[in-house]
């Protein structure tokens, strides 16, 4: 099965477009415990 082998219409992409809500589903910014949580992350080395 290809899950890739589709094509979206311009309708498609104008409905996808609505979803965006401007702002991240996962992570608050605005919150001090979030900013605190992603400083301790190590990215690189």
């Amino acid at each position: 099965m290809d899950v890739l082998d589709f094509e979206l219409t311009k309708k498609d992409m104008r409905k996808a477009d609505g979803l965006d809500s401007g702002q991240s589903e996962l992570i608050d910014y605005l919150q001090a415990a979030s900013a605190e949580m992603l400083n301790r992350l190590k990215v690189h080395d």
